[in-house]
């Protein structure tokens, strides 16, 4: 099980997409003073500040005397006429004292904080030190990819906190610690954390909440409806801003809740135990994305309709059954589709050449024909090969009849077919 885990980090690129996502929210901003006049110095609190965090960083950090043009430290003027820090990267240092975080709390006017990928064992008293003059304006923090254990600390203090990204530590304790505390959250990550048990919303979950991601834990139970749909406390109405949900490699079972992508635009549960039929409602909404359920018990067919915006749909390693239906042609930006493993029948629809976007199909280990149903025309395709020994079709759309080998599949479509069930040669 922890095998397969490590691997689908480097396999699937939608999972690649939660480290990638959460680094570009850290360093969207500027975190340089090249606008700065070079007469302006940093306040001398904020120097002495960054004075004793050198002596924790080490000297390899400091390049000149202006701790403003340090690696990964951003100031802007303050109205009295110094400058002040507001950003502040230390990805990566191999920092292992846990004081580093009680030296930055002196940072009054800090607004971006990324420890990442650092060796940081805990923080100070296992909590965040108090008092912690960033917590005045701090926005963003990170502190993913440590050594961080024990229970999860309350973040209550930073009142303005948007983004927290607390993955691959090893606290222990409940999502609703976090959600309970951070009135206007809007990306909380808490993937790989050996966090366990039911994931329950407590009613002041933050409205503002766009990102959840708690893929790669141990929990267990089923998905909470109230994220999405259905009866809610009183005082905590529908997440509406919800766009991403990933709960991937985790241990929920039961049904997809209905509802549940009404909102939510990129949605992950691949790896679990989710059981019961696809929702019809699933991949209909207007504005969806990307829909992953690889991995689950899911069974019956594929039915509804399927969105315009649609560009990654995989529902490979499950049970589904009946055709592959031919609104599958309304998913205009449709470039990787993966029905791998289940129990699909019948011809692969002729409206699959509707997808112009395509660059990924796999089809394999279904009771698919292939017959005429993919014509030469589809899919922008101009010449058809057939590697029978491997039962594998491969779509070029430039030139004709190339010689076939898995290293050209990312230069045309790749349709991959079991070859005991696959019936029919294009011609």
């Amino acid at each position: 099980m922890v095998e397969r885990r490590c691997c689908l980090y480097a396999r699937h690129g939608f999972l690649l997409l939660v480290p990638l996502f959460f680094f570009s929210l850290f360093h969207n901003e500027s975190v340089a003073a090249a606008n700065v006049p070079p007469s302006l110095q940093l306040d001398k609190r904020q120097a002495d500040t960054m004075a004793n965090l050198l002596s924790i960083v080490g000297n390899s950090w400091k390049n000149t005397s202006n701790p403003c043009n340090w690696r990964g430290v951003g100031c802007l003027p303050s109205g009295s006429g110094s400058l002040v820090v507001r950003n502040l990267t230390l990805l990566g240092q191999g920092i292992p004292n846990p004081s580093v975080f009680a030296s930055i709390c002196h940072l009054e006017t800090l607004q971006v904080l990324d420890l990442s990928k650092n060796s940081i064992p805990s923080l100070p008293n296992q909590s965040v030190p108090s008092p912690c003059a960033m917590s005045a304006e701090l926005k963003r923090l990170n502190l993913s990819s440590n050594r961080l254990s024990g229970p999860l600390p309350n973040f209550s203090v930073f009142t303005k906190l948007e983004i927290l990204d607390l993955s691959f530590n090893k606290f222990s304790g409940s999502v609703s610690t976090v959600l309970n505390s951070l009135p206007k959250l809007g990306s909380l990550n808490l993937s790989s954390y050996n966090l366990e048990g039911n994931v329950t919303l407590p009613p002041s979950t933050p409205l503002t909440l766009k990102e959840l991601v708690l893929s790669g834990n141990g929990f267990t139970g089923q998905i909470p409806k109230e994220l999405f749909f259905g009866q809610i406390p009183a005082n905590l109405t529908t997440l509406k801003n919800l766009s991403r949900f990933a709960a991937n490699q985790n241990n929920f079972t039961g049904p997809i809740p209905n509802g549940i992508t009404k909102n939510v635009r990129m949605l992950d549960l691949s790896y679990n135990k989710l059981n019961g039929i696809i929702p019809s409602e699933l991949l209909s909404p207007s504005r969806l994305e990307t829909v992953d359920l690889t991995g689950n018990q899911l069974e019956g067919n594929i039915t509804g309709n399927i969105s315009p915006s649609l560009y990654r749909l995989r529902l490979s390693n499950n049970r589904i059954s009946g055709v592959i239906p031919e609104s599958i042609g309304d998913a205009l930006a449709l470039a990787y589709l993966d029905l791998d493993t289940n129990k699909l029948a019948g011809n692969i629809p002729l409206q699959l050449g509707n997808c112009k976007n395509l660059v990924f199909l796999n089809l394999a280990n279904n009771a698919l024909e292939v017959g005429m149903a993919i014509p030469p025309a589809g899919v922008g395709a101009r010449g058809f090969y057939t590697r029978r020994a491997r039962a594998r079709v491969v779509v070029w759309p430039r030139g004709s009849h190339p010689r076939p080998h898995p290293r050209n599949l990312g230069a045309g479509l790749g349709v991959t077919l079991h070859p005991r069930v696959a019936r029919g040669t294009p011609e």
